[in-house]
């Protein structure tokens, strides 16, 4: 049922994006679709670096209030990339870094830690221990900083074929192992592994953004790469 609703929606939005590029003007009106939330921050996130470029800090703090979810995500995604909130962690050792990813007030503050102590650790670590790292069920903001992580070296090591890759990001216990399944997915994809038009990608996300997030995360990463990629060579 929710399928038939949206498909007149996803024709509409193949047809205004057409098939060769995508202009700023195009991606907003994506942006700015309510409908299917994966799709409107897909394109929000093409549009992320042309925030940074054109709009102010004001500007982009009023459209960060605003209701259209990929327009606020695409001006809050550009408000963090101005403040750089990982710069001043990357001069903390491990050890502090560990602990503002499992103690610190608030959930982005812990993600934001987790991550800056797997990209400060990246060199030293493995796989195994990055798996550990990412079924850890105390701290899901941990579990996700290692998850994105090991996703990175699953995608670039070929450690897990496509296959094996599904039955994790549906199937694992642990959102960590999750979303490392959803990145290297994403990443596999999104360098021409997934023969689907964008048009087939966006009635994926219709049919699994609310049963199966993670999944739908690793379609709508590869739709943001190719929104992305159309915005550039136009």
């Amino acid at each position: 049922m929710r399928t038939a609703v949206f498909v007149g929606l996803l024709a509409v939005l193949v047809g205004c994006l057409g098939a060769k590029g995508y202009d700023v003007k195009g991606l907003e009106q994506v942006a700015a679709t309510e409908a299917v939330l994966e799709i409107s921050q897909a394109a929000g996130l093409a549009l992320v670096d042309i925030y940074v470029a054109t709009k102010s800090p004001s500007e982009l703090a009023d459209l960060a209030s605003s209701t259209r979810p990929g327009i606020s995500y695409a001006a809050r995604m550009a408000l963090r990339a101005l403040d750089d909130p990982m710069g001043p962690l990357l001069l903390c050792d491990p050890a502090e870094l560990r602990s503002r990813a499992h103690d610190a007030a608030t959930a982005e503050e812990r993600l934001d830690a987790a991550r800056t102590y797997f990209l400060a650790t990246r060199a030293s670590t493995t796989i195994d221990l990055l798996e550990a790292d990412a079924a850890d069920d105390e701290s899901l903001e941990w579990a996700l900083g290692a998850g994105e992580m090991l996703g990175g070296h699953y995608a670039t090591y070929g450690v897990l074929d496509i296959d094996k890759l599904l039955d994790l990001v549906s199937g694992s216990p642990h959102a960590g192992i999750r979303r490392a399944a959803s990145v290297a997915l994403t990443a596999l994809w999104a360098a021409g592994g997934l023969p689907l038009t964008d048009g087939e990608i966006e009635v994926k996300l219709v049919e699994l953004t609310q049963w199966q997030p993670d999944l739908a995360a690793a379609y709508a990463g590869v739709l943001a790469s190719r929104f992305l990629a159309g915005l550039e060579s136009s």
